[in-house]
C-alpha cells in the first residue's frame, strides 16, 4: 500500500512509469542474447517473462476499468505468462515494441485520471486497495521491483551458462 503522508497523485504516477521504464531499458539492453533461454528458477522461459511483462502493461487500464465502473472487486490473474503464439518465434524487438506500446498506453491512461479516480477502492487478490494504489503496486512493486530484478536475475544466470 502507499504511505499515508504522500498521496497519490498523477504526477506521481508518471514518476512511477519513467521509473520502471527507465529500469527495465537498462534491463532489456543486455537481454536479447538470452532470448532462447530456457527456464528460470521459477518455471518460465525468456520468451514467458517478456510475453507477461507485455501483458502486464496492457493489462493495467483492463484493471482500471473495473475500478472506474465501480465495481467491488477486481479480478487478476496472478502468474500468468499472458502468453499469445506470436512471441514463440517473436524477434526480440517485438517484445521491446510491444513494451514501449503499453508504457505509453498506461502514460495516456494516468493523465485521464482524476483525484478522485484515484480513490476508488475495489477488492484485490492483494487486499482492498484504491485505484492510485493498485496503480502504484502495478509500475513499482510488480513491473519496476519484481519484474526488472527478474530480468536481471535471468540475464546474469544464462549469461554465466
Amino acid at each position: 500500500m502507499s504511505d499515508a503522508s504522500a498521496p497519490i497523485t498523477v504526477e506521481s504516477l508518471r514518476t512511477a512509469i519513467d521509473d520502471a521504464w527507465t529500469s527495465l531499458e537498462r534491463a532489456l539492453a543486455e537481454f536479447e542474447p538470452v532470448l532462447e533461454a530456457g527456464p528460470d528458477e521459477g518455471g518460465w522461459t525468456s520468451r514467458q517473462l517478456l510475453s507477461h511483462m507485455v501483458g502486464a502493461w496492457f493489462r493495467v487500464p483492463i484493471h482500471t476499468g473495473f475500478y472506474l465502473a465501480n465495481r467491488d472487486s477486481v479480478p487478476l490473474l496472478v502468474g500468468d505468462p499472458y502468453w499469445v503464439a506470436e512471441w514463440e518465434t517473436a524477434p526480440f524487438v517485438a517484445f521491446v515494441l510491444a513494451m514501449k506500446a503499453g508504457v505509453a498506453c498506461c502514460r495516456q491512461l494516468v493523465e485521464t485520471l482524476t483525484q478522485t479516480d484515484l480513490l476508488k477502492e475495489a477488492d484485490t487478490p492483494f487486499g482492498r486497495m484504491s485505484l492510485g494504489e493498485f496503480l502504484v503496486t502495478s509500475f513499482t512493486g510488480h513491473i519496476h521491483r519484481f519484474h526488472g530484478r527478474q530480468l536481471a536475475a535471468f540475464t546474469a544466470t544464462h549469461k554465466a551458462t
